[in-house]
Formats: structure tokens, sequence, C-alpha cells
């Protein structure tokens, strides 16, 4: 059965439904006929508005972007706001990490803590939008990590260099630390970290996934140039050095 179509003259569309009638009137269908056309008719009106409505919208759309063009400009190169950037970040694994970044869903520890597994790549990364002005001190949080997993051969680079990490045991945590310097043409940071592998999350096949750390909590603060120094010293004394290196 062809579609009703609407668009023509309104005689052409009484032609239409009148012949429409009559045909099924034939076999005794007419009522029927009738209700199949007022519904065909109502779904056309209701696709009609939606594209009004779309219509409008691009509309609304087009008149804030020439609205905001115009505003520009009228506005001279030395007259531009300033763009405001947080001076500091801190990222929470309960929070709405990106799998593509390299993690698994969220966990719990037993006594509440949240975290997410690396995998089933090595390679985990961040992108924070911040204030470059400063050097920023980054600091990745992981309660744990397998058994199989040398935290200690994790390497780190910063918007595409290596830079060295310091890694420090707690009774907690695995505490990862690594500077990014300050770049005054930047509004964000990129932190892309690369474990030494991953490995099957159980013996038995009964967890496919492939794991490396369990991170919770990564923050990001400026730092001072005593602060750095200081950050810089404990970096070369350290008794196991963790090394710049290239985590392709």
């Amino acid at each position: 059965m062809q579609s009703l179509q609407l668009d023509g003259s309104p005689e052409q569309i009484r032609e239409a439904i009148v012949s429409r009638l009559q045909n099924k009137g034939k076999t005794g269908e007419g009522s029927a006929a009738l209700a199949d056309i007022l519904t065909e008719i109502c779904q056309q009106l209701k696709q009609l508005r939606d594209d009004l409505s779309s219509i409008q919208n691009d509309r609304m759309i087009m008149l804030a972007v020439r609205q905001l063009l115009e505003k520009s400009e009228s506005i001279g190169p030395n007259e531009l706001p300033a763009l405001s950037l947080p001076k500091s970040a801190h990222l929470l694994a309960s929070e709405a990490w990106d799998p593509t970044d390299g993690f698994y869903q969220l966990e719990w520890t037993d006594s509440g803590r949240p975290f997410r597994w690396v995998g089933p790549r090595r390679h985990f990364r961040f992108v924070v939008v911040i204030d470059r002005s400063n050097p920023v001190k980054c600091v990745l949080k992981a309660p744990f990590a397998h058994p199989a997993v040398n935290v200690r051969d994790l390497k780190c680079r910063i918007d595409g260099y290596p830079v060295p990490l310091l890694i420090v045991k707690t009774e907690f945590d695995y505490i990862i630390s690594a500077i990014a310097p300050a770049e005054e043409t930047s509004r964000s940071v990129l932190i892309d970290f690369a474990g030494p592998t991953t490995v099957p999350a159980s013996s038995d096949g009964d967890d496919p996934r492939h794991i490396s750390l369990a991170i919770s909590e990564l923050s990001l603060e400026p730092i001072s140039p005593a602060e750095l120094a200081e950050f810089d010293a404990e970096v070369y004394s350290a008794t196991e050095p963790v090394s710049p290196g290239d985590p392709a």
C-alpha cells in the first residue's frame, strides 16, 4: 500500500483520501482504512513538527554564532578577556574516567575506597585542563598492583616528553610523582603512563581481564621553585631512582 502524500494541493490530498476509502470500501474495510489514513496523517504531522523544531533550533544556533562573531569583531586584539583556568585539579576514580584512556570499571576496596584497574593495555593517560603558567606537580596514588607487576618499572611522558618519576611506597599507597613544566601557551596537560606489562587478572580464567596497577586518584598542584629543587633532589638521591623513559 502506498503511503499517503500530504505535500500536494488540497484538491489532490482530498482526491487521494477519497480514492483510498473507495478502494477499501469495496472490501468492507472502510472504517479501518479511515483509521489508517488518520493515523498516517498524524504521523506525518508529527514528523513535520519535529522538522520545524529542528529548523528553529538550527536558526537559533546560527543567530547565536552570528552574535558571537559580531561581538568578537568589535573587541580589539588587546581587549580579549583572559581565560581563567584552575590552578589545581583532583581526579578521583569514582568520577567518569574514559575506558579508552586505559581503565576498567569502577571498584571499591574493602574499606570503601574507589579504584580502577589499569588495562587491558599497559598504557594509561590523563588529559587535564589546568593553568600552566607555573610548573605543576602531578601525584598519582595506586593502592596496590598485581604481584607480577613491578611498579618501579613505570614510565611517564608529559606532553609527549619523557620525565623522571619519584615513586614512594607508603603503608596505603604507591605515591607516583612527576613534574609538568610550565607552558604558557598550553591550557591543558597530557600525562601518559606506561607500565612494564599487563597480566591476567586470575590464573584460572574466571576473570578475563589483563591488569597492572589499581589507580585511586590523581592530583595536580602548582609547585614553587624551592619545592621543585627539593623534588629534583629526591628523585636523583633515591635508592632506586626511576629514570625518564619512553613509554611507547
